[in-house]
Order: structure tokens, then C-alpha cells, then sequence
């Protein structure tokens, strides 16, 4: 009985690894679903199944982003695609004009730039996701950052009146790749024009801050304020998000369902591009907003050197014809 007893009690112990052996052999990528769903005692074995279980919904859900972001790549970039196809076709339908072939040829540049612009989107997201950017960062002042990428907002808003409130913190510095962080700067300062009627008004404060960024309330009610940090706020008044879609403001072209015509929405990846890049630099970044309100999109990266006590606030209205 005492060897039975034995053998009983070692089968119960091994089974739940028998069983993550067999399961292990059915893993592959369309067979992702199966768990173990362990319901022994919370020893080592059961410790070691609940991890198994946790680790097949990771990779489960990884491989669905995967599937789900090579679909919609392909989505996008098939649609200008078959744009440039049609248009071939018909210039070659019938013998035309010099004008009219020349139409053909401008229209079909749009549609090739397009495809270029979204090629080098999908190039820089995986590599900002990616890649180890740390052998390439410098020591970087937030405020000319942002400046720089102000002056070219402006420039190339011409048709807009654009009033900027600036409250600058000086001398605050990050180490990170210029061209990276430059990027996100444009992109959120353009979809706060694009997302804007013709008076635009804008808020940007730099300051040296903490307690995260990574859920809006516990950031402004935090009472821990961590001494290598800085904060970087762009608000705008324009037409706000619904709250509902915020959560999936990041993914992979996601576009709110209200702008997702070509005349102001893009591909979808701008947010998500930042949202790589500020996390490949240590930081965090969220966005708040309402609509008919406007949007606040906040950003934590690290500090990296003493800031001047000195702080300035300007209000500095661009108006432009």
C-alpha cells in the first residue's frame, strides 16, 4: 500500500509537467488557444503552471498584434497601390494629350509619395520599437527642441492664425536622437493644428516634474515628485476625442472614426511611432482630451541635468495670413 501511495502521490506531482510537456509539443503559431488551467495546490508545481499559462497568453496576444499589424499594413499600402494601378490603366486605355498624360503622371507622384512616406512610417516603428537607440543619444535642451519644431509647424501652416502660450522651465535637458525626438514633437504639434479650425491656440510648458505619465489622474493628484524627470504639456483647443477611443489612440494605424478621411487623417501611425520613440528614450507619454474642449498630450523623459531656478512665461501670439 505505502509503494502505491507512493506512486500515487508522484504521479499527482508529475502530471501537471507531463502535461506542459504535451502542451509545449502543440504550440505553433494557429494553436496558440490551449492552457493548462491548473486547479492543484499553490506549491512550486502549481506556481510553475499558473507562469506557463501566463506566458502562452503573451505570446498569444503577441502573435495577434503581429497578424493584426501585418493585415493592416498590407491593407495600406495595397490601397495606393491599386490607386496607381487604375490610374496607369486608364492613361494607357487610349492615346490622350500631352496635358492630360501629364495630369496622369502628377497624380500618380502623389500616389507614389504616399507609398514612400508610409514605407519609411513603418521603417522608423520598427526601429524605434526595436533597436537600442542608447549609443546614439546626446545631450539635448528641451526648449530649442521644441522651438525648432514650433518654427516649422508655423511655416508650413501658413493658412492658419496660430496663438502660442509658452511656460518654459530653463536650462532642462534630456539625452536622447534629435531627429527621433523632433519627430514626435512635429507630429503632435501638427495634428494640433491639422485638428484645429483656422484660429489655433496652443499651450506648451516644460517643467521639471514627476510621478508618470501613465494614468492621467494619478499624474495630477501624485505627491511624489521625482527629481529626474521632466514634463513636456502640448494642449490645444481644437475639436477633442471622444473619450471612449483614447485607449486605442497608440495602436497601430488606429484612426478615430470621425478623421479617418485621407483630406486630414494619414495612415494611422503617428502616435504610435511617438509612443515607441519616447519609450525607447525611458519616457512615458499620455494624452488627455474631450471634445469641443481640445487635447492635452503630456510627456515624461528623463532629466539629466540641474535646472535653473529661473522660469519664464510667455505668451508669444503668431498671427498669420
Amino acid at each position: 500500500m505505502a509503494t502505491l501511495g507512493g506512486l500515487f502521490l508522484a504521479w499527482r506531482a508529475l502530471n501537471p509537467i507531463v502535461a506542459m510537456e504535451k502542451l509545449a509539443a502543440r504550440v505553433r503559431e494557429d494553436h496558440l488557444s490551449d492552457r493548462l488551467n491548473y486547479h492543484g495546490p499553490r506549491d512550486e508545481i502549481g506556481s510553475l503552471a499558473a507562469t506557463f499559462d501566463a506566458m502562452l497568453d503573451r505570446l498569444e496576444a503577441s502573435f495577434s498584434r503581429e497578424k493584426r499589424f501585418s493585415a493592416d499594413a498590407s491593407h495600406e499600402l495595397r490601397t495606393p497601390l491599386t490607386a496607381l494601378k487604375g490610374k496607369i490603366e486608364v492613361a494607357l486605355s487610349r492615346s490622350r494629350s500631352a496635358p492630360e498624360y501629364e495630369a496622369s503622371l502628377v497624380s500618380m507622384k502623389d500616389d507614389i509619395e504616399r507609398l514612400i512616406a508610409l514605407s519609411a512610417d513603418l521603417l522608423l516603428l520598427s526601429k524605434a520599437g526595436s533597436a537600442d537607440l542608447s549609443s546614439r543619444f546626446e545631450d539635448l535642451e528641451i526648449e530649442d527642441l521644441v522651438d525648432s519644431c514650433l518654427e516649422q509647424v508655423i511655416e508650413a501652416n501658413p493658412e492658419k492664425h496660430i496663438h502660442i502660450e509658452r511656460s518654459y522651465e530653463r536650462g532642462l535637458r534630456t539625452r536622447g536622437v534629435r531627429d527621433y525626438l523632433i519627430r514626435v514633437f512635429l507630429n503632435i504639434l501638427d495634428n494640433a493644428v491639422k485638428f484645429s479650425d483656422n484660429e489655433v491656440f496652443l499651450s506648451i510648458t516644460v517643467k521639471r516634474d514627476g510621478g508618470g505619465v501613465t494614468r492621467a489622474d494619478a499624474f495630477e493628484q501624485s505627491s511624489v515628485r521625482r527629481s529626474d524627470q521632466l514634463r513636456i504639456e502640448i494642449a490645444d483647443r481644437g475639436c477633442g476625442i471622444p473619450e471612449g477611443e483614447l485607449s486605442k489612440l497608440f495602436e497601430p494605424f488606429y484612426r478615430v472614426e470621425s478623421d479617418r478621411s485621407r483630406e486630414r487623417g494619414g495612415a494611422g501611425l503617428g502616435l504610435a511611432i511617438c509612443k515607441e520613440i519616447i519609450e525607447a528614450h525611458a519616457g512615458e507619454i499620455h494624452i488627455k482630451s474631450a471634445l469641443g474642449i481640445g487635447t492635452t498630450v503630456i510627456i515624461a523623459l528623463p532629466l539629466v541635468s540641474p535646472p535653473s531656478r529661473l522660469s519664464r512665461t510667455a505668451a508669444m501670439p503668431q498671427n498669420k495670413i
